[in-house]
């Protein structure tokens, strides 16, 4: 992805179908962002670029929520932490605010 980007060297180097394929990858925006406040220049089409980061963030977000999680709780073993009652021990876990818990070797 670096070097389809434009981290270094312009894009415009590259042939025109590839210009539109890089048009999507995310990095290329962000370094449209970062190129110009190192060197102290102002950057252009901020918001555009800002506003491409957030919603390819949003959706990859969404596509791990709803595509990927399922996948990891229907493998043998996914058990979300929240839920967990033993540590890797296999001992009891005391939840009880302002006690450490004491385990073998080990004081949390």
């Amino acid at each position: 992805m670096f070097i389809l980007s434009g981290v270094f060297y312009p894009t415009t180097a590259l042939p025109e179908m590839m210009q539109g394929v890089i048009g999507f990858l995310p990095l290329t925006h962000a370094i449209a962002i970062i190129r110009p406040l190192v060197i102290g220049q102002p950057i252009s089409d901020f918001w555009l670029h800002f506003s491409y980061l957030c919603v390819f963030g949003a959706v990859a977000m969404a596509r791990r929520r709803l595509i990927i999680q399922p996948l990891l709780e229907a493998s043998a073993g996914f058990e979300p932490a929240a839920q967990r009652t033993t540590c890797h021990r296999d001992q009891p876990v005391q939840s009880t605010p302002g006690r450490t818990l004491d385990l073998p070797g080990r004081t949390l």
